[in-house]
């Protein structure tokens, strides 16, 4: 079981929404497409399927700007405007709020912003950056497609060295489990 790659005792995953949209190849072509609500979506899809693996009790997707803001079944999307002009003032927000103090520590927000993540670090918070949330996604979600390539090469005249080169097929997750094909 590959939830024993995350860290135990979380309780809230805060998915900065906008971050994601660029970072597997078949949703930046949605977003590229003016499909930016179908993007939404997917990503919605993809952390229900994998919290329902997960059992995480507070999962939330957060976009800058978003009208879809139905529950995904335990995910709940949320639009950081009106209230807060980004996502990120809203995380950091949520992380500087004295009753989640104690709660920072079982706390992943998963951005690639670096400045977002210094702050919230500071806060106690855990990160993922999105490209490692996709591939424990495709761990937990759809493992055949974790493609394992050895490369053998010389580092000294005696003794060759083997690195494995893990592949996932991010694509195939979002056509899968978003039934999104582009």
């Amino acid at each position: 079981n590959q939830r024993e790659d995350w860290p135990r005792d979380i309780e809230q995953v805060y998915l900065d929404g906008n971050n994601m949209m660029f970072v597997v190849d078949s949703l930046r072509r949605l977003c590229l497409n003016r499909a930016g609500k179908k993007t939404e979506r997917a990503i919605g899809e993809i952390a229900a399927a994998w919290n329902q693996q997960m059992h995480i009790p507070n999962v939330e997707l957060i976009y800058d700007s978003t009208s879809q803001l139905d529950q995904i079944d335990t995910v709940k999307v949320t639009s950081a405007q009106p209230t807060y002009k980004t996502t990120d003032d809203m995380l950091v927000d949520i992380a500087r709020r004295p009753e989640n103090q104690e709660k920072n520590k079982h706390t992943i927000v998963i951005t690639s912003d670096r400045a977002l993540a210094v702050l919230l670090q500071r806060e106690g918070c855990l990160l993922v950056k999105p490209k490692n949330w996709f591939a424990h996604c495709v761990m937990v979600l759809t493992p055949d497609l974790i493609n394992n390539e050895e490369k053998t090469g010389m580092i000294t005249d005696a003794s060759p060295s083997t690195t494995v080169k893990t592949h996932y097929n991010f694509d195939e997750l979002v056509r899968r489990i978003a039934k999104i094909d582009i």
